[in-house]
């Protein structure tokens, strides 16, 4: 599916790149389960559908966004619409099952050691990444990775609660915003 028509921040070079980097990590598997925690209208859940599709992986992705916007979206009036997001992925629904729910009451519904990957794009303030690196983290397979975007100076937040969550264990893609942690 393309990404080119859906508005977001996402980058198809960035997240392309670091899904890349952890499926050639990880070891071949029949069907990856992956989560992304924070979709705004479908851009990544898109790139990710590309990335996987070209190479020829099988997945299923569940899609978690409560969908009434971060502080950044309200300040510039650009909150993200469930409806829109839903007719974006439209074409690839059949690998997508989203929660409209708040990230932390979606984490209860998935047992430990759930997921091959997660990728965590939601809030940007300390506390909130922080819960998501809490809640996430256990849902997450033993050799799987846990991830995200905003890695950079411009999201303080960010930077901190990785940082002090993984004590500096995590990586950062060389040249892009996206941190990991493999498990």
């Amino acid at each position: 599916m393309k990404h080119d028509h859906i508005f977001g921040w996402s980058s198809p070079q960035e997240q392309g790149q670091l899904l890349q980097f952890i499926l050639d990590t990880l070891p071949p598997k029949p069907r990856i389960v992956m989560a992304e925690i924070g979709v705004y209208l479908g851009r990544g859940t898109a790139i990710f559908d590309e990335v996987f599709v070209s190479r020829g992986q099988n997945y299923k992705l569940i899609a978690v966004d409560h969908f009434e916007g971060s502080p950044e979206h309200k300040a510039s009036n650009s909150v993200p619409s469930y409806e829109a997001f839903k007719q974006n992925i439209a074409p690839i629904s059949d690998k997508i099952k989203d929660h409209n729910c708040d990230s932390i009451a979606a984490s209860k519904l998935f047992k430990q050691g759930e997921f091959d990957i997660v990728y965590i794009d939601a809030a940007h303030e300390y506390e909130p990444v922080l819960a998501d690196l809490e809640a996430w983290f256990p849902k997450v397979k033993r050799g799987g990775f846990i991830c995200g975007d905003d890695y950079t100076a411009g999201w303080p937040g960010v930077v901190k609660a990785v940082g002090e969550f993984f004590g500096g264990r995590h990586g950062v893609v060389p040249g892009t915003q996206q941190w990991y942690f493999q498990k």
